[in-house]
């Protein structure tokens, strides 16, 4: 699959361990950092030509699912698609409920503790968060020359991007359900 995307990077088709892997497609799926928010933003914006590949083959029969397909990549089939495409685990489900339960009973994941700081943070870390309304939320830790980031998507508002995580991370800790999550090396 990966063979199949726009200037893989070398060390992405070399990297052996799950982490990695997954932050490195987490890198190649989404708008890197600095596009401007249009290029990214629903209904005008679009995907990256490598995710729509990689949502094309990971998620042939999305047609069904109401308005995800038309709408954008939800945070959900975001990971997903990363995840998949990684070549990491090629099982990883859709639908926040589904992979919430999946990775508490994966042996490819172990949860990490998160208290707010964000040097526990790793790449390619999977966060999922139940906000204290309801809403729910999942996302992957990168960074980026140093810096935090959250590659994430989110439904009929933003294509797959890179969010300045700074803030955003730190905030965290105020969430009703937030687990994060690393591939099993």
């Amino acid at each position: 699959m990966l063979k199949d995307l726009q200037e893989v990077p070398e060390e992405l088709l070399k990297a052996k361990d799950g982490p990695t892997r997954i932050a490195l497609t987490a890198l190649l799926l989404a708008w890197p950092r600095g596009t401007d928010k249009p290029v990214y933003s629903y209904p005008d914006g679009s995907p990256t030509q490598n995710f729509q590949k990689s949502i094309d083959v990971v998620y042939p029969n999305r047609s069904s699912w109401s308005a995800a397909p038309r709408a954008g990549a939800s945070c959900d089939v975001f990971v997903g698609t990363v995840i998949r495409t990684s070549g990491y685990d090629p099982d990883y489900p859709r639908g926040w409920d589904d992979q919430y339960e999946y990775l508490q009973a994966s042996d490819r994941f172990v949860q990490v503790p998160y208290s707010g700081d964000l040097s526990t943070l790793q790449d390619g870390d999977i966060i999922l968060y139940l906000r204290n309304s309801g809403r729910k939320h999942t996302c992957i830790f990168v960074e980026v020359d140093g810096k935090p980031y959250l590659a994430e998507a989110q439904i009929k508002k933003y294509f797959g991007y890179l969010n300045p995580g700074n803030k955003k991370v730190r905030q965290f800790s105020n969430k009703k359900i937030l687990n994060v999550y690393r591939a099993a090396k």
